[in-house]
């Protein structure tokens, strides 16, 4: 296998991949052992719009500089002089859908500035259209599909063409004025120039072996297919960054708790280093990701749902930078490097990977608290809710000068401050009240389900949430009174409206005295 070498998208789709000389093949074939071509118009609209968000300027201008869109795999397919894609179907078809349909509509245009965008993408891509024919399909749903999001994408067209004409009282002024369509397409036309032109790809060869092929396809889908919310995170955070100091930091923090699975493990040393970015990473995944969405009242075990990508992709303006939202954000200094809060903005780019770290930092600490002093908890998504309860006190009460210390400082320091230890007693007080085992051990419920311990603390309301109380109280005495009086029977008494389970969290509050 050779090392991943660059190209822009249309150099993949030339077939030269960015090199002088001679091309040396004919095609690209998507064999059939690869699943089928999936995306829908949704998934296309969304990678057209981090576009958008990143790199355009105005009107049909986009920053020069280059785009990335990770990695594919090719190998040499045997006795031809054809290519196998084996990773990278979806960005690629996609693409070039969109080429096909910009062109053939842009040949049609009666706008001359239209034709000349749909020459320049012929020209980008080979020219004399011959990169209509490079891609070769052996899976037939995999063609099934291709025509179905193609037609979508055409009727999408068609509509706007219609609408924008109907609204023109006659051929003169229809002649005389852009219409919306017309600039939909320019637009539409400059940005998928922009894809494959300024578009890179990381480009890996394999030998010719078909074995060797279905191995690495099949690993690939093993490995990471569809991908984690945190790759999902980190493909779409490293786009803002163009700076290599500024990246060797993001692959620097990246690497504290990524494991690189494909290399052997020489020793017990190395194992002993594996395991502990693999710990690293469930506490990230565990812990970090739910903490980050607390403020926005996200459901803590939906973690790994990938449809709350958004919530953590940051502020951000518009792709055109002309809304009173851009003013705003052109007035802080996103390069400022600082400490962050739970409630803050996520600020896109390396920005994220710091939060990302501190935050590792300070779970790692408080898991590491409770396995020093153990606390008993009488149900088992307690402890879960206890540790993002603490990652909040932590973010808001941890003295002074220690954020941005090794976690082994933190967790020192936590096992000597007595108000965080009387707060996480408290909390872990509350989370046993709720709980009935016996007349022995009363309690509220004999089973505590997510969603009514989640209600009882509020979490969806980012102003009452008894997770997010730290950052609602003005010193940890405030926040461990408060705590105790939202706890009371009393307070709970508007929550826990069945009178027997209202008269087990009475029993158990009255026989446990307070810390």
């Amino acid at each position: 296998m050779s090392s991943p070498s660059r190209s822009s998208v249309a150099g993949v789709v030339r077939l030269s991949f960015d090199r002088q000389g001679r091309r040396w093949y004919e095609h690209i074939v998507i064999p059939d052992f690869q699943r089928p071509y999936c995306w829908t118009m949704d998934d296309i609209q969304k990678i057209l719009d981090d576009v958008d968000d990143l790199r355009f300027l105005q009107e049909t201008s986009y920053r020069n500089d280059e785009y990335y869109f990770g990695s594919i795999c090719l190998r040499r397919q045997e006795n031809s002089l054809n290519l196998q894609l084996l990773d990278g179907q979806q960005r690629l078809t996609s693409f070039m859908i969109l080429a096909q349909l910009l062109f053939e509509r842009s040949k049609k245009s009666k706008n001359k500035e239209i034709r000349e965008w749909g020459d320049y993408l012929d020209w980008i891509l080979g020219g004399k259209e011959k990169w209509k024919k490079i891609f070769i399909y052996e899976q037939p749903d995999t063609i099934v599909h291709i025509k179905n999001i193609y037609s979508q994408f055409q009727k999408h067209y068609e509509l706007l063409e219609v609408e924008s004409y109907s609204s023109v009282e006659n051929e003169e002024q229809q002649s005389e004025k852009t219409s919306i369509y017309e600039l939909t397409l320019k637009r539409d036309l400059a940005r998928i120039c922009y894809i494959f032109r300024h578009g890179r790809f990381a480009v890996t060869f394999l030998g010719s072996s078909i074995r060797e092929a279905e191995q690495f396809f099949q690993g690939e889908n093993n490995r990471g297919l569809p991908m984690s919310m945190l790759d999902i995170l980190k493909a779409y955070h490293m786009r803002f960054e163009d700076d290599d100091g500024k990246l060797k930091e993001i692959q620097r923090i990246w690497s504290e708790f990524n494991i690189q699975e494909d290399l052997p493990v020489q020793n017990e040393k190395e194992h002993s280093v594996i395991e502990q970015k693999a710990n690293q990473y469930w506490l990230v995944t565990q812990y970090v990701i739910p903490a980050l969405l607390l403020s926005s009242g996200t459901w803590p075990w939906d973690k790994d749902n990938v449809k709350n990508v958004d919530k953590l992709k940051g502020i951000m303006g518009t792709h055109r930078h002309d809304r009173v939202v851009d003013e705003k954000l052109s007035k802080l200094d996103n390069s400022k490097i600082g400490i962050f809060d739970l409630l803050d903005p996520i600020n896109p780019g390396l920005n994220f990977f710091l939060m990302l770290d501190q935050y590792r930092k300070i779970a790692t600490s408080v898991k590491q608290f409770l396995i020093n002093q153990p606390i008993t908890l009488k149900f088992d998504d307690a402890e879960f809710i206890l540790v993002l309860a603490l990652i909040a006190w932590v973010d808001r009460f941890l003295k002074t000068g220690l954020i941005e210390k090794d976690s082994s400082v933190i967790t020192k320091a936590l096992e000597e401050d007595l108000d965080f230890i009387s707060y996480a007693q408290t909390f872990a007080l509350f989370f046993n009240w709720l709980k009935y085992n016996s007349d022995e051990d009363p309690g509220a419920f004999s089973q505590v389900r997510k969603v009514r311990l989640l209600g009882l603390l509020n979490y969806k309301q980012r102003g009452e949430s008894l997770l997010l109380l730290p950052h609602r109280t003005s010193s940890p005495a405030a926040c461990k009174r408060e705590l105790i009086r939202m706890t009371t029977p009393e307070v709970m008494s508007r929550k826990i409206w069945n009178a027997n389970h209202l008269d087990g969290y009475r029993k158990a509050y009255n026989l446990i005295k307070k810390v």
